[in-house]
């Protein structure tokens, strides 16, 4: 027959942490999401722009390299890194919100 393992709990314990990542991040995505419609909506269409773009390329990416290369993180880590670029979007955004600079006058005066 099959050679049969103890039960390390190992599958219990990856899916619980691919579960909780995936929640965490998912609350990020969904607001840092709504700051960036938000955002353009005011006519701040540069500022999303790179908000959207380059954070991907200078916080996602990176993170997830050298989680996944040189720290050799579990597939669930790297994913939580991958996800962190939400948090800076969440945080960004925020800010700018705040700082009403994206409110412009976008109608014309007749």
């Amino acid at each position: 027959g099959l050679p049969k393992y103890p039960d390390t709990g190992a599958p219990r314990q990856s899916t619980c942490t691919s579960k909780a990542s995936t929640s965490f991040a998912g609350d990020f995505t969904g607001v840092s999401a709504a700051f960036i419609g938000t955002l353009r909506s005011g006519g701040d269409t540069i500022y999303s722009l790179v908000l959207d773009g380059f954070v991907i390329w200078l916080v996602g990416v990176p993170l997830a390299a050298l989680g996944a290369f040189f720290f050799m993180l579990p597939i669930q880590w790297v994913y939580l890194l991958v996800l962190s670029e939400e948090l800076t979007k969440f945080i960004l955004g925020l800010m700018r919100y705040f700082s009403r600079k994206w409110i412009n006058n976008l109608t014309q005066s007749v």
